[in-house]
């Protein structure tokens, strides 16, 4: 093959992993970039399989959608290198495969688990020894609280035979014949997917009774969180066509009216206290004027029976919200008292 062939592939499959890596966003860690830098240790070499994937990563990694972290990319490209590897040992082996009859999916499928799995344990390993300051972390969380991992290796399953062994014969209509290469014996074929196939079986049987552990005690803590905090729903009538709603704000259970507003708006809340409660005077910059002198901050409850709001019966200090329920803030003309517009 020429090296202008293998440029044009190359170029051609970074291309193919970036289009795909956007379009299957949604789908985490489904992705063809693997499949592709595979074929490109198959068909050119592990030289040029590394920097297919190392080019996609740098491309991606600068232009990534969840942020650019110069150190995961690194770790990504030297662990992207597996899969060239992988397509580089297939190619060496096809002697001995293609006498053996084992020219079939099986062989495929086995080389993305195993090369994914390879992939999945290293770089987790060293992004969790350096953010956590452990390996065994970073192997922890790459199935928790979604077996991430898990998906990656068992899409990469399916993807690499039904992707990598149709083009096989097409690439190599295209490209020319590959040069030969010196067989590996078959027995040490065999006995090398064996090791690792059981080295995936026992690595995600660790992990999976860690990830189903964290899952009961991430349940206890959201079950202890539910118990000690309460959602509620807030509004803001500034009083000149403006209302703004603060829904599932979360407080701390048995938190007042005013602790909710101060959580909102913090220091923007501007407040007298007196031993008959707290009195709001002004929120994010509302307050009375000159030109509106009898325009003061009230505040109203959503009574569900009555279906209406509800004048609050004590000062905001002195409330104490229930998990669900809707309060209001409205910066009302208070001279027609009692007869106040509802927010």
């Amino acid at each position: 093959m020429t090296r202008t062939k293998a440029l044009v592939l190359a170029s051609l499959l970074v291309a193919v992993s970036l289009a795909t890596n956007y379009a299957l966003l949604s789908l985490p860690n489904v992705k063809l970039m693997d499949v592709c830098v595979f074929i490109a240790g198959m068909h050119l070499g592990l030289s040029w399989g590394m920097v297919v994937g190392a080019s996609t990563w740098l491309f991606y990694g600068l232009l990534n959608p969840y942020g650019v972290s110069p150190f995961t990319t690194a770790v990504v490209i030297i662990g992207e290198s597996f899969y060239a590897i992988a397509g580089w040992a297939l190619a060496n082996l096809r002697a001995s495969w293609n006498s053996a009859g084992g020219r079939g999916p099986t062989l495929y499928a086995v080389a993305g688990l195993l090369s994914t799995l390879s992939y999945d344990l290293f770089t987790n390993a060293l992004v969790g020894l350096v953010f956590y300051g452990s390996a065994l972390m970073g192997l922890i969380t790459m199935n928790f609280p979604l077996p991430l991992a898990l998906i990656h290796e068992a899409s990469n399953f399916l993807i690499f035979p039904l992707i990598a062994l149709p083009i096989e014969g097409r690439l190599t209509d295209l490209l020319g014949k590959r040069p030969e290469r010196k067989p590996l014996s078959l027995p040490h074929l065999e006995h090398g997917l064996i090791v690792l196939a059981s080295l995936s079986i026992l690595m995600n049987a660790f992990f999976i009774p860690s990830y189903f552990s964290l899952q009961e005690e991430n349940a206890k803590l959201s079950g202890l969180l539910r118990e000690n905090t309460a959602s509620v729903n807030l509004l803001f009538n500034f009083g000149n066509g403006t209302r703004k709603w603060y829904n599932g704000t979360m407080v701390p259970a048995g938190s007042s009216l005013f602790n909710a507003t101060r959580k909102v708006f913090g220091a923007e809340v501007i407040a007298t206290f007196s031993p008959y409660g707290v009195s709001v005077d002004e929120i994010a910059g509302v307050g009375p004027s000159s030109d509106r002198p009898a325009h003061y901050w009230m505040w109203y409850r959503w009574d569900s029976e009555m279906n209406k709001w509800v004048l609050g019966e004590t000062s905001a200090d002195q409330y104490k919200l229930s998990p669900g329920e809707s309060v209001a803030w409205a910066f009302v003309d208070t001279s027609s008292w009692p007869s106040l517009p509802e927010p």
